[in-house]
């Protein structure tokens, strides 16, 4: 007797101390989640709008609004370019409004509400994605389930595991559709403001167009991308330490009757970005492709290296920012009271006739920020032709601040022109230049001064540089280069001006 009555206190007792606790459970899975969704980078802060907490499992909203509409028309745009589907395809989706994602919590220490475990929590959502694919285009829907699944868990709190995975994703637009398959997107926080971007992969994704004479195909498939952030991606952040390794299995873009435009298989890159001493951010990297075809010509293998850099977070974001708001000002006589409300004229189309747009202030600030830090970048290539002949492709550009001449805006285009470096060289063996561009247009390039030749080779170098200095193949072409505007008046000492003087103004 004795005995079973032993036995049945331990046994409430362990019941007791994995039943107990689980309130204090649900209480700190409530502030860890909270805590993770808060410190993301700029454009993927998640808001937690709404928690309801029970004793065994809770249930929770998260709310995410993509990324602002980046200055693409508002609903002010002329009729031409409605009528541009990819336009219209962009401008839903960064305008979609908030994506809700409804979480089931089931809180430790032992839970069974989420599938049975231990540890802080285990919770899982699901995102409805609405699809609205034409009835002729039915033949690409592999599955309609539309649905993007969403798993996130945590042990002790330290470290966040989360994942999104979906089977397939079905969108369209007028003439244009676009299907996913196979996708998954796993992170983890290890701290409440460092992120890791672990994997992500998607094992398919066509695009097609059904434009009039313009229909194009875009299939892309097993594309896979390793990210690592050293210093966690912090809250609020667009500029980020990484190191991140890419991969595409093949990419084809096919033309309205079928006919292959292009095709490319192993595509790999591996990047880098650091940021120095100066703060200023810098992207290295390196690309290969295994095979490359255009219009049946091969090109095999290519590779191509670059680097970038001279950008500081604070400019990026604030260059991103201002774009969100509208890149231009509303043109001149269009009333405050006539602009379509949170939708800013924003693009050439929205002006009268023969008026070309201007730059917002905001904009034209946060570019002049971004120049003044000085960035550059450059990218050389060398594509193998029909397995013997070399094409090679230099590129290289830079702003240096110090060139831009005393009163000058370094946002005006006398300030960018004065300050730009630019080197583009391209080389191509004879025999390739003939058969690709033929003997006609390689005579006429040559009697114009646009290509140069050599016993080999064609070559073209275009540079810009020394203060608006244009050369051509090393032959100096004139380009006036816009000059301010003269001061209003000429001060002298008798100015009334003079902050030496009293002046009645």
């Amino acid at each position: 007797m004795k005995k079973g009555v032993i036995a049945i206190s331990v046994i409430l007792l362990v019941a007791a101390g994995a039943v107990l606790p689980a309130g204090y459970f649900g209480h700190l899975a409530e502030q860890t989640l909270k805590s993770r969704m808060a410190n993301m980078p700029y454009g993927m802060q998640v808001d937690v709008v709404e928690y309801q907490r029970g004793w065994f499992s809770s249930t929770a909203r998260l709310e995410w609004r993509p990324v602002g509409a980046l200055s693409l028309p508002g609903p002010g745009l002329s009729e031409a370019a409605a009528e541009n589907a990819y336009v219209l395809v962009v401008r839903e989706f960064v305008s979609s409004g908030v994506m809700a994602i409804d979480l089931e919590i089931a809180h430790g220490p032992v839970f069974f509400a989420v599938g049975p475990g231990m540890g802080l929590f285990n919770a899982r959502g699901r995102i409805d994605w609405k699809g609205d694919l034409a009835e002729a285009e039915a033949q690409l829907l592999a599955d309609e389930d539309n649905s993007i699944d969403i798993h996130v868990r945590s042990f002790l709190g330290g470290t966040v595991a989360g994942r999104l995975e979906f089977q397939n994703l079905n969108w369209a637009l007028g003439p244009v559709s676009m299907n996913l398959a196979g996708g998954r997107l796993a992170g983890e926080w290890s701290g409440s403001s460092a992120f890791q971007l672990r994997r992500a992969a998607l094992e398919k994704m066509d695009v097609n167009s059904g434009m009039a004479g313009a229909g194009v195909r875009v299939s892309l498939s097993d594309i896979e991308s390793r990210t690592e952030y050293p210093q966690g991606l912090q809250s609020g952040a667009i500029l980020y330490p990484a190191e991140s390794v890419s991969s595409i299995g093949a990419l084809e873009i096919a033309g309205s009757g079928g006919n292959t435009l292009m095709s490319m298989t192993g595509l790999s890159s591996l990047d880098s970005a650091s940021v120095g001493e100066d703060g200023l951010y810098r992207v290295d990297g390196k690309m290969e492709i295994q095979s490359l075809s255009i219009r049946e010509k091969e090109f095999a293998p290519v590779e191509l290296d670059y680097e970038s850099g001279g950008f500081s977070d604070a400019a990026v974001l604030k260059l991103v920012t201002a774009l969100n708001a509208g890149m231009f000002e509303a043109p001149p006589g269009l009333r405050a009271q006539d602009e379509p409300p949170q939708a800013p004229l924003s693009t050439p189309d929205a002006a009268p006739p023969g008026v070309l747009p201007r730059l917002n202030a905001e904009v034209k600030d946060a570019l002049r920020a971004l120049l003044m830090d000085g960035p550059y970048a450059q990218a050389g290539a060398v594509a193998t032709y029909q397995g013997d002949q070399s094409l090679k492709m230099l590129m290289r550009q830079a702003f240096h601040p110090d060139r831009v001449p005393a009163g000058v805006d370094a946002a005006s285009l006398q300030g960018v022109l004065s300050a730009l470096d630019y080197l583009l060289d391209i080389e191509m063996p004879k025999a390739v230049a003939q058969e690709l561009l033929g003997e006609g247009p390689l005579q006429a390039g040559l009697a114009q001064g646009l290509l140069k030749q050599t016993d080999a080779a064609y070559s073209l170098r275009l540079a810009f540089g020394d203060g608006g200095t244009l050369k051509l193949n090393e032959r100096e072409i004139p380009l006036p280069l816009p000059t301010a505007p003269p001061p209003p008046f000429e001060e002298d000492e008798f100015s009334p001006f003079d902050q030496n003087e009293p002046s009645d103004f």
